[in-house]
């Protein structure tokens, strides 16, 4: 991601490590398009805030 200019990823989680999410921004140029079938249930159809 820093070779293209992306900012670094983001890792989260609890104390427990029950979970952990990693967000991976978008670089500031990037154009976002989503076409319908595109994201399946496995991935889910929400978009992070960051994403809009």
């Amino acid at each position: 991601m820093a070779e293209n200019g992306s900012p670094p990823p983001e890792f989260e989680t609890d104390e427990d490590r029950s979970f952990f999410l990693i967000r991976l921004p978008m670089h500031e140029r990037a154009v976002l398009t989503l076409t319908p079938g595109q994201v399946t249930d496995q991935v889910g159809t929400k978009l992070a805030p960051s994403w809009h």
